[in-house]
This record gives structure tokens, C-alpha cells and sequence, in this order.
């Protein structure tokens, strides 16, 4: 079975750091279960368009983007695929992911944060550093559930318990969680 795991913003040297390092480790699982699972990179600067192999498993690079990953699984064919998102993704368009051939899953690296905790982050950094979670924080997680359900993805996986709990408790009820960092991973079903 071809499976691919898709990420954003992988430099090397982040390979141990979350969430990438739990991508390696389903990654490994899963070859170790005779699958061939390998990483596609989206990329949002030229110079880190570079595809390597760590610990095994391969890293291909491509141009950030949806679309871009729309163009590449359909033309290497494989039968599953696992896609990142944030709560603030169900306010872009998605539409251009129907058009994925194989499963779709669905996973949520980030967390469920509070708006007092994003205005915090703010007082204390910089608004450019806080905005993305002030915006998880008041998307309703609702709105991605719904569009992930409607793009007929298979299944949605939390890194977290309560990440988890929150997409089933929004709508998604195919959820699964998968704790960074812990044993378990060989008990995974394929």
C-alpha cells in the first residue's frame, strides 16, 4: 500500500521537533508493516525544495499549496493519504481536495487553544506570532468538520486527546487519537 503523509515547513533539522516527529514515527511503522509510507514536504521558499531521506524514510518536496498536492498524489498514485490541518483552515477553500484519488485522512497537529491564551501570547511576543491562534481560537471547529466531511475524508486524527475530543464533539465522528511520542504505533490499524 502506498501511503503518503503530507507536512509543511520540514527543514532539516526539525525532523525530531513536533509535529514531524510523529509523522516519522507512523512513517516507520507503518514500512515496518510492509506499506511504503514516505513524506511529501510542501514547501513555501525555493531553497528548501529538497528531497532527502531520514532515518529511512523519504522526504519528497514540493511547492506549499493544496493544488500542488492534489497534482502530485494523483500523478504517483498512492492509496492513502494524510493531510495536516489547524481549526483556521475550515475558512480557506478546499474544494480542490474532492479531486484526491484514495483515503483521505485528515490530522490535527495543533492543539484547541483559548482566546485568553492567544491575547497572551500576544502581550507578551508580537501580533504576527499570535494571530494564527487568536484565529483558532474563534473559528468554530464546526466549520473544518464539516467541510472535511463533505470532502468525504475517511477518518481525522488528533495528536492530542483533547484535540480529538473536540472534532468528534464538532461533527467528526471517524476520530482517532495518536499521542506524540508514545508506544502503540506497531498496534496501529493498517
Amino acid at each position: 500500500m502506498q501511503i503518503v503523509l503530507y507536512t509543511y515547513d520540514l527543514c532539516r533539522g526539525r525532523e525530531h521537533l513536533m509535529p514531524w516527529r510523529t509523522l516519522f514515527e507512523v512513517a516507520k511503522v507503518m514500512n515496518d508493516n510492509n506499506h511504503n509510507a514516505w513524506i511529501i514536504n510542501g514547501c513555501y521558499h525555493k531553497k528548501d525544495l529538497i528531497d532527502y531521506e531520514w532515518q529511512g524514510i523519504i522526504i519528497k518536496s514540493i511547492k506549499a499549496g493544496y493544488q500542488q498536492l492534489v497534482d502530485y498524489i494523483n500523478s504517483v498514485d498512492a492509496d492513502a493519504i494524510f493531510i495536516p490541518f489547524v481549526w483556521r483552515s475550515g475558512l480557506s477553500d478546499l474544494t480542490c481536495l474532492s479531486g484526491l484519488k484514495g483515503k483521505k485522512i485528515a490530522y490535527l497537529p495543533g492543539g484547541v487553544y483559548s482566546l485568553n491564551s492567544a491575547f497572551a501570547l500576544w502581550r507578551q511576543a508580537n501580533f504576527a506570532w499570535a494571530k494564527p491562534y487568536i484565529l483558532d481560537s474563534i473559528v468554530p471547529k464546526w466549520i473544518l468538520c464539516r467541510k472535511l466531511k463533505r470532502l468525504r475524508f475517511d477518518a481525522l486524527i488528533g495528536l492530542t486527546d483533547i484535540t480529538a475530543q473536540c472534532a468528534y464533539k464538532s461533527g467528526f465522528k471517524q476520530i482517532y487519537s495518536i499521542p506524540p511520542g508514545h508506544d502503540g504505533f506497531e498496534n496501529m490499524v493498517p
